[in-house]
Formats: C-alpha cells, sequence, structure tokens
C-alpha cells in the first residue's frame, strides 16, 4: 500500500457535509439517544448542586457580602448563577496544561424548540463532537461559582494560593446578553478537598463606585469536583469517544469494508438487500455478500457483531487535531480543517509506518437520508494492551479496549460463513460433479425435475443426464446436504502460487445452475438463471484451495478467485457419494470420510 494511501481524508464530502452540529443535529442526536444520557446528566448536577445549596452554613461563612457577591438560598457565589441556556461561550487558560490544549473554550448552541443546548470546542464546530454529559456538567461548574467561605477581604500576594497571573486557571464565562464574568482557579487547600479562587471582575459598590475585587474564596467540594472533571480538565474530557456515525441495527451497513495494511485482511461487504440478480439464491439466512473476496457471505458471528456499531465508541478521548490544515474543496472553495502532527500520530502507533487498520462502512440513519460515511484508522495492538483509534469524522485519537473490537483480531475467514456452499436444492436446476475417482475421471450432471410452487421450486424427480436414467430422491437430498458440509478451514498460505496452481486441471469441481424466475411479489425484477461454479486445487496431501467462478446469463464471468482452503477428504468422499448416487447405491452424509 502506498504512502499517498494513509494522507489524512480532506475535508471533501465528508468534511462538508459536517456541518453536524447544525445540519444533522436533530436527526443524529435523537438516533443516539444522547438526550436520555443528558437528561440523567442534568437532574444528577442539579441533584448535587441542591444537596451543597442545603448545606448548613458554617460559622466562618460572611455575614456581609462584598460588591459582586451573591447569595442564593443557602449557598454562596463568586458571581450569580448563569443557567446554561444563557450561557455564550467560556474560554478557559490553563498554563498547567501542554501548549496545544492550554487555550481553549466551548461555544455553546441552544435549541429553543428542544428546550436544550449542545456546544463545540472553539475553532472545531465542524469537527470534535462534545459529550453532552460532560457539557451539562461543564455548564454546571461554569455557571456555578460556589464558595464555601471568604479566606480574605483583601489579598496583597495571590501567589500564595496559586492566584497569580501566570499559574491560575483563567475561566471567562460569556453570557449570550454580552456579559462576562471572570475567576481565577488556583491551589487545592491543605487537605486537597477545595480550590482556592478569585475574581478578576471589577464590581459596583453601594455608592454606584467602581470596586476592584481583591477577595479569596475557598469553593465548596461539590464545586471542586466539577471542576476538576471539567474546567480544570484537559479539552479532551469533555468530547465524545464516538468513533463513527451510528448504524442503525434495523437498516445494518450499506458498505462495510475493513483491510490491514499487511494485507491479512481485506473484505467488503455489502447487505443481501441490495442485490439484484440470482446471487440472493445464494447465502442461506446471512445479512451480507463478499465484494471482496467474492463470492461468499458473512458469518453469523459478523452478524452479531452490528450491535458494537449502534454507538461505535472507544473508552477514552486521546487527542483532538490542532494542526490547522486549509485546502479547497471540488469547486475552488477554501476550506479549514484540523489534522494531526506526525509526532501526535506516532504517539499511538498511527503514523502512515505503523497504521495498522482501516474501517469504512456507510450507515443509513432513516429512509429519507443519504447513507453516512464513517472511517476509522486503527493502531495495532500496542503495549499497554489497547488499540488506539483516529475517527476521521470527528477528528478525534480514542483510546478502544479490545474486548469492543475483537474482530480485529480475525482472519478474513472468521467475517465470512464457513460453508462454502449455501442454497436450497429447490434452487439448483442443473448440478455437475466432475473429479478423479480411483484415477479416472467422473463426471455426471443431476438434473432435478421442478415444480415452482409459492415462489419455490420444489424438487419432484432427479435424472443423471449422461447416465440418462432416474435416480433415488432421497440419495439425491442425501447428496445435496453433503455439499452443504464443505467448510473453509482458514486462509492458504500467503507464499502459495495460486495462478500457478489454478493453471492446472482441477481436484474437484462443482458447478450449480440457478432456475430462473419470473417477475413476482418475492422477486419483484424476476431472477435470470446464473452458475456458480467451486473449484478445487490441491496443494497438499490433505488441503486444496477453493476457488469461486460466477457466469450471468449472457456468459459474463466474476473471475475466479479464492483464499481458503478445505480438505481433501471432503472431497474424495463427495466424489465417492456421486458416483454412490448414480449407482444407487447406499450412502449418508453423516458417514466418515
Amino acid at each position: 500500500m502506498s504512502e499517498k494511501q494513509f494522507e489524512t481524508m480532506p475535508p471533501n464530502s465528508q468534511k462538508k457535509k459536517q456541518s453536524f452540529l447544525a445540519r444533522r443535529l436533530n436527526t443524529l442526536v435523537a438516533l443516539l439517544v444522547i438526550l436520555a444520557v443528558l437528561v440523567v446528566g442534568y437532574f444528577f448536577v442539579q441533584s448535587a448542586l441542591k444537596e451543597d445549596a442545603e448545606t448548613p452554613t458554617t460559622t466562618e461563612e460572611p455575614t456581609v457580602l462584598l460588591p459582586g457577591e451573591v447569595k442564593s438560598g443557602n449557598s454562596l457565589l463568586v458571581y450569580p448563577s448563569v443557567d446554561q441556556k444563557d450561557l455564550d461561550e467560556v474560554r478557559i487558560h490553563n498554563p498547567e496544561l501542554e501548549e496545544a490544549y492550554r487555550d481553549w473554550g466551548i461555544k455553546f448552541l441552544y435549541n429553543d424548540k428542544e428546550k436544550r443546548s449542545l456546544g463545540y470546542i472553539l475553532g472545531h464546530e465542524n469537527d470534535v463532537y462534545l459529550d453532552e454529559t460532560q457539557l451539562t456538567l461543564f455548564a454546571a461548574a461554569a455557571g456555578n461559582m460556589i464558595f464555601t467561605r471568604r479566606v480574605a477581604d483583601v489579598c496583597e500576594d495571590y501567589s500564595i494560593y496559586g492566584l497569580s497571573e501566570e499559574e491560575a486557571i483563567r475561566v471567562e464565562v460569556k453570557k449570550t446578553d454580552g456579559t462576562v464574568y471572570t475567576v481565577y482557579i488556583g491551589n487545592l487547600n491543605p487537605s486537597g478537598t477545595a480550590y482556592y479562587l478569585r475574581s478578576g471582575d471589577i464590581a459596583t459598590d453601594e455608592n454606584g463606585n467602581p470596586y476592584e475585587r481583591k477577595a479569596v474564596y475557598l469553593m465548596t467540594a461539590g464545586t471542586t469536583a466539577y471542576i476538576q472533571e471539567t474546567l480544570a480538565a484537559r479539552p479532551t474530557a469533555m468530547v465524545s469517544p464516538l468513533l463513527a456515525y451510528p448504524v442503525n441495527p434495523e437498516v445494518g451497513f450499506a458498505v462495510f469494508e475493513l483491510f490491514s495494511v499487511d494485507g491479512s485482511i481485506k473484505l467488503s461487504l455489502r447487505p443481501r438487500s441490495s442485490i439484484t440478480s440470482a446471487e440472493k439464491l445464494f447465502g442461506g439466512s446471512f445479512n451480507y455478500y463478499a465484494v471482496e473476496p467474492a463470492g461468499y457471505y458473512s458469518s453469523a458471528a459478523f452478524d452479531t457483531r452490528i450491535e458494537v456499531f449502534e454507538m461505535f465508541q472507544g473508552s477514552e478521548v486521546m487527542e483532538y487535531g490542532n494542526k490547522q490544515v486549509t485546502t479547497t474543496d471540488d469547486d475552488g472553495k477554501e476550506l479549514v480543517y484540523y489534522d494531526f502532527e506526525t509526532d501526535v500520530l506516532s504517539k499511538y502507533g498511527l503514523d502512515s509506518s505503523r497504521l495498522q487498520y482501516i474501517m469504512r462502512y456507510s450507515s443509513v440513519i432513516d429512509e429519507t437520508a443519504e447513507p453516512l460515511q464513517s472511517e476509522i484508522w486503527f493502531s495495532d495492538l500496542q503495549p499497554d494492551g489497547y488499540y488506539y483509534a483516529r475517527s476521521l469524522n470527528f477528528n478525534i485519537i480514542v483510546k478502544v479496549d479490545p474486548a469492543t473490537v475483537d474482530f480485529l483480531g480475525w482472519q478474513t475467514v472468521d467475517f465470512l460463513d464457513a460453508y462454502a456452499l449455501r442454497l436450497n436444492i429447490g434452487n439448483a436446476a442443473k448440478l455437475t460433479v466432475k473429479g478423479k475417482l480411483d484415477g479416472k475421471l467422473f463426471e455426471e450432471s443431476f438434473v432435478p425435475s421442478s415444480q415452482l410452487s409459492d415462489s419455490e421450486y420444489v424438487v419432484k424427480s432427479v435424472r443423471a443426464e449422461k447416465l440418462d436414467k432416474q435416480l433415488s430422491m432421497t440419495y439425491y437430498r442425501e447428496f445435496f446436504r453433503e455439499l452443504l458440509t464443505i467448510t473453509l478451514q482458514g486462509n492458504v498460505p500467503s507464499d502459495l502460487d495460486k495462478e500457478a496452481l489454478m493453471a492446472k486441471e482441477p481436484y474437484f469441481e462443482l458447478r450449480i445452475e440457478t432456475p430462473k424466475y419470473n417477475k413476482s411479489d418475492k422477486y419483484p425484477e424476476g431472477l435470470e438463471s446464473i452458475t456458480r461454479i467451486l473449484r478445487f486445487y490441491q496443494y497438499t496431501n490433505g488441503r486444496a484451495l477453493v476457488t469461486v467462478e460466477t457466469v450471468d446469463a449472457s456468459g459474463k464471468s466474476s473471475g475466479e478467485n479464492g483464499s481458503f482452503y478445505v480438505r481433501v477428504s471432503r472431497l474424495d468422499k463427495l466424489l465417492g457419494d456421486a458416483q454412490k448416487l448414480c449407482n444407487g447405491e447406499e450412502f449418508s452424509y453423516r458417514d466418515k470420510e
């Protein structure tokens, strides 16, 4: 894979469509059911604030409020409480953080119709998506600076409390009416339970004169807890670990692709519902057919993994992109997006030289919307026992628990149905078996006499075409069951010269022609006949490469391809039982090979 393939996804249709918080706000958020989480978080915060408010006042509580201070119930606030719906933005300067995250903030967006707020990190309105529970906690902390007591009415040396301009966390809270409150957060008290803080505002005294606020306060423990999780935390703590757009389990994937840069996995699946040809007659009850490797169907294990993608996320956001990139879209319009520095990607095993897996899928949120495209890049399993994933949708790097992405450890064959053939007996209009038996070529075609009933063919009898004789339906059914027991055992060796092997005569060949279905309720477009050919090429005493080729009614071939092996002993039994079927001899698919 060339290095160019690992370049960051440009702001094409992915980025251009990502006015995510503005244009897809209602639909996507409703689907994610984050509103329910938000409500839970809201009441948790309000309950905790109420608990603080109802705490009995101490003897140290000031009896006279200084200019700018506010008493609300039993609570004392550095500035008047600000409801989340009245917040415009909160800007933070935290000298303790690394430079990339030292100055940051959150812009709030209030939806009056739904009576709730969303927000985005300033400068990242089109990519980084905030966690709504954390956003609620953040708003509660910024809007409710509650203190237990005033440590000093006038402080001349703020450094005693870690409140100097150089060392304190500065928080600027701007309301929608333009009012701005500034507060500085300093050290924890000796017991480590509460922060010291001071206001940076100029208040007005009782005579209407400007009053420079120099008091130092001690927060409540509850407010301190909120601030430690939000205002004083790394901004990544506010970001949702959502890796990609959600998948509706009732609809599934429109496309699913996964491949490893070392070539060990290469997989492309499409839903069976999108098949318009007789291919849909194959594959049993499974939900997806494989475009790559062609001719196979999804495994039951993969079909259950869709539950993971209902809310596909990691456990913790590590970084969001801070490297600004300017480019142009297809129409020549200038676009700005954020990328990651190479050393940041390298830190998590996501640079181009160590990137291990790439996953792309598209999902349909509702019937009226276009499929949403998702792309995630994965590291290999890191020494700390985690994967790290880069979401190109939300511009973040996330820690991922291996238990949630166990399929990254699968081989290609694990994504596919173990059986090489899944087909109803009535959908074989002609079945041809060819191979060497005891050194002699054996070839016979079995042609059922079928009757169409309720859009399904029912086999009434079967004839051996070359022998030109009727055969036992009991043993034909037994033989057909046996064909369905051919199982894929695993990948063939990577160094196997498949091209040279496939140039030889197959050890065994199975050719199945399907009937033609006219238009009906079950098949509105009708189904033309197709021929599926399974060929088996022996490369060791016990193993044979299996290939699949499909030929449509016009004679167009899909090409012959294969990556897996089956047991030669199974093929030997099939050939032997095909001869027994022709001879009218007794056999069972349950017999040992």
